[in-house]
């Protein structure tokens, strides 16, 4: 690794651009190292898994889940879950909702489309593949994704790739017709609260 390389970079370049779903399926599908692989027809596509301060994100947002309507009848939010966007785009959004019926169909072997996902965005993500995951994604049956930049402490709330609204501050962030009943503002995404509940 040259010194001036970042660790991601290394990565990035030492893994081959073209490989067979095979080798996906043997080498790179579990991920590791703080990397997850994803396959879009025969390209490999490296990116970093959640960081630690991004598990503030995930707390917040599933404290919030917890009080729908669509938990209380089973339904979770799951981190890094394989998806198959087609017969050739192998995924792992960042945060997916299933209900329970996905979940239990999942079990027997059923390629599920979460209908509602989120995606954290670093800044070593690129915008044009960005773009064309968002596109992919809500071609294969997904209702609402949300794009959230913990730098900036932006959430895109999209309900398709031409639809979208940037929330900030005091915004509140929703699952629309999937989760209707989860909201959350970009302050509350954000919140360190260090209390323990007695």
């Amino acid at each position: 690794m040259l010194a001036t390389q970042t660790r991601y970079e290394y990565e990035k370049s030492q893994i081959p651009k073209r490989i067979s779903l095979k080798i996906f399926m043997e080498k790179y599908r579990e991920g590791g190292g703080g990397f997850k692989y994803e396959w879009n027809n025969g390209i490999l596509e490296i990116f970093k898994t959640m960081k630690q301060i991004e598990v503030l994100i995930y707390y917040n947002l599933l404290q919030a889940f917890n009080r729908t309507n669509a938990a209380m009848k089973g339904g979770v939010l799951t981190e890094e879950t394989e998806v198959w966007t087609s017969d050739t785009k192998f995924r792992k959004p960042d945060i997916c909702f299933w209900d329970k019926m996905q979940v239990m169909t999942s079990f027997e072997g059923e390629n599920n489309i979460p209908r509602f996902a989120v995606e954290v965005i670093s800044a070593n993500d690129q915008a044009n593949i960005i773009k064309s995951k968002l596109i992919e994604c809500f071609d294969a049956g997904f209702e609402v994704i949300w794009h959230i930049y913990p730098e900036q402490k932006v959430v895109e709330v999209y309900t398709s790739s031409k639809s979208v609204t940037i929330c900030t501050n005091d915004d509140v962030c929703d699952g629309r017709n999937v989760i209707p009943d989860l909201q959350i503002t970009v302050n509350q995404l954000f919140k360190v609260d260090k209390s323990i509940p007695a």
